[in-house]
């Protein structure tokens, strides 16, 4: 028997994001944790970026207290070399690697021998990344927060035209919504430029992806939240908002709404989620959290 991979320990096989492009520079290490898992990124000397386990196959040091030469991590300790794709060059045995890829200007990990499924894409748009926040909560609490569509009312004053449809898709739980900004006290404001309501599509990928795309009239609001577990139960977790390509930098009023987007949203989410003790066992069959749950209690976990 399976496994419960909810709330779980083991993280399960997704995409992470581990850092944003910048902070990985030619000849250098990166170490990482997932879960209680430890992984080292590091680039060769043409910029391209690899990942394997942290700790060398020969005797377990830490790859990251090695050093990059000749576009190889090299162990510290018996200085066993490794490529990018986990081939050793001086010992027997190779590295554990991962698939890595390079997308909205960030470094994901995927935890397993091959992608089950690609990162969201953004036509048109570029991304700018927030700095990481830990968040006391695990990162099942935090990614299918937007599914628990009850406490829109109760804890943002937002409230829908129509009841929410959720759909469950490869490997994600995704929701479709229309806020009602006559009834919706926190976003009146917004009926300047949205009219009377705003369209919205929340969903889930893997167990540490969710993203939303909104439209407050010609306004597209497009967010991407991403948690990665740690050993003592937190979560580092960094969001990417999304622009328009033809905007060099993003406009005032883009970075207004996206910021009002977000604090109004988030602030109260994070802080009653620190808190929760959480009981699955409570959720009913065919709501949006039960949905996940479900769902990542099927996925595989970390090889």
């Amino acid at each position: 028997m399976r496994e419960e991979n909810f709330l779980g320990t083991s993280p399960i096989q997704s995409w992470y994001l581990i850092a944003s492009s910048r902070e990985l520079r030619k000849n250098q290490i990166l170490g990482a944790q997932l879960g209680r898992h430890k992984v080292v990124l590091f680039r060769n000397e043409h910029g391209i970026a690899g990942a394997t386990d942290a700790y060398c196959p020969h005797l377990g040091a830490d790859l990251s207290d090695g050093c990059i030469t000749q576009g190889k991590i090299r162990c510290a300790f018996h200085h066993w070399t490794f490529r990018v794709d986990g081939k050793c060059e001086t010992g027997e045995r190779n590295a554990t690697s991962y698939p890595v890829m390079e997308k909205h200007g960030a470094i994901w990990l995927f935890n397993g021998p091959s992608p089950l499924f690609g990162i969201p894409e953004m036509d048109q748009m570029h991304a700018t990344i927030l700095k990481p926040r830990v968040i006391r909560a695990h990162p099942h609490l935090l990614t299918p927060n937007g599914l628990d569509i009850e406490h829109f009312s109760s804890v943002h004053g937002i409230h829908f035209s129509k009841q929410p449809v959720f759909k469950t898709e490869p490997f994600g739980i995704a929701v479709d919504m229309e806020i009602d900004l006559n009834a919706s006290k926190s976003f009146r404001m917004a009926r300047l430029f949205a009219g009377n309501q705003i369209r919205a599509k929340f969903y889930t990928l893997g167990g540490h992806i969710s993203v939303i795309r909104a439209n407050a009239g010609a306004v597209p609001l497009h967010v991407m939240f991403t948690h990665r577990p740690q050993p003592d139960g937190t979560s580092i977790s960094r969001t990417l908002l999304f622009f328009p390509e033809k905007m060099k930098a993003p406009s005032t009023l883009y970075r207004f709404l996206s910021g009002l987007f977000l604090y109004f949203i988030v602030r109260d989410d994070v802080r009653l989620l620190e808190k929760v003790q959480f009981r699955s066992e409570n959720l009913k069959t065919g709501e949006g959290l039960a949905l996940f749950r479900d769902q990542i209690n099927q996925m595989e976990t970390m090889a």
